[in-house]
């Protein structure tokens, strides 16, 4: 250990961390201190790291890891499930594994959608990992993300670890009233009294009664960045506007720390890019570092597992 340096997880292994998009688990490593041994990501990505403060012999490319350089650390393997499987022939030899795979679900069929979750699960089996499902609305977040996490080796637990129950939020606890009204339709209050007395509803809220917006106690769907939302604004007193969420609000939602908002936004001088939206969407396919945070706390700092009894009846909501 690095004089000086107390890890808030003094028992984690060291890891190496491997993903097709953003690196969500080195966020949460540096924050907890581990030793991360080396990570790969997507070389486009690198510039948004100040390599300074990372303690990590290596930074490279997914198309340069093998897995010669595990070196006796844990593996952290993430990103889409095609992204997983050409590692597939190799996993099987890894004693220590997390691995989470993504799935997208806005385009899709309810019956494409299970149908691709399911392909998650057996895989993860077919590897003999144990499987967690991890929901951002279960983690301090208000989409409706679900992920699929698997664990190996020395995490044979009772249950393996789920996210912590954190405090509910919904839409409207992201939402920044300051955001400047451009291409808003303000919308009289008394409109839509009727809906903003419902309770918080865990899922997005669409449909001809508003309109096609989200109401802000609700969820939204993870990529839909199209989407209209209610929205308090101090520029139109007495009313709400309809507007699309900004930058701002989004990485805030997917719990982005700070120092990373120069680099997602890009150039100020050129406007918002379709390169910023695009590396929104891929932070936004990642558990956010606070999931990560939790699961490594539970597998290394508090032992024992989540609650499995819970995990059971949210998987079948």
């Amino acid at each position: 250990m690095e004089r000086g340096i107390v890890r808030t997880v003094p028992d984690a292994p060291a890891v190496t961390i491997v993903t097709d998009g953003w690196p969500s688990a080195l966020i949460a490593a540096q924050a907890l201190r581990m030793h991360v041994r080396a990570v790969y990501f997507p070389r486009r990505l690198h510039a948004g790291f100040d390599l300074r403060n990372y303690r990590v012999l290596e930074w490279k490319d997914p198309d340069d890891f093998d897995y010669r350089d595990l070196h006796g650390t844990t593996l952290i393997l993430s990103g889409a499930l095609s992204f997983v499987r050409r590692n597939c022939d190799r996993l099987t030899t890894v004693q220590s594994l997390i691995l989470q795979v993504f799935t997208p679900m806005e385009g899709v069929s309810a019956k494409e959608a299970k149908r691709s979750c399911a392909a998650v699960v057996a895989f993860m089996r077919s590897q003999g990992l144990q499987v967690g499902l991890w929901a951002d609305a279960r983690a301090g977040g208000c989409t409706d993300a679900v992920y699929r996490v698997g664990f190996r080796s020395q995490f044979e637990l009772d249950a393996v670890p789920t996210p912590s129950n954190a405090v509910e939020r919904s839409l409207q606890h992201f939402l920044d009233p300051k955001i400047s009204p451009y291409c808003a339709l303000p919308v009289e209050t008394s409109t839509f009294e009727h809906l903003e007395g419902l309770p918080p509803e865990r899922r997005p809220m669409r449909g001809e009664t508003i309109q096609g917006a989200l109401l802000p106690q609700g969820l939204m769907a993870l990529k839909d960045h199209q989407v209209l939302v209610l929205a308090p604004s101090i520029y139109h007193p007495g009313s709400r506007i309809l507007r699309r969420l900004s930058i701002n609000e989004r990485l805030r939602m997917h719990q982005s720390p700070l120092e990373f908002d120069g680099f997602v936004k890009g150039d100020p001088t050129v406007g918002v890019s379709t390169w910023s939206w695009g590396l929104v969407q891929e932070i936004s396919e990642s558990l956010t570092p606070d999931m990560y945070v939790s699961m490594f706390r539970q597998l290394w700092g508090y032992g024992g597992g989540g609650d499995a009894e819970a995990a059971s009846s949210f998987e079948s909501m």
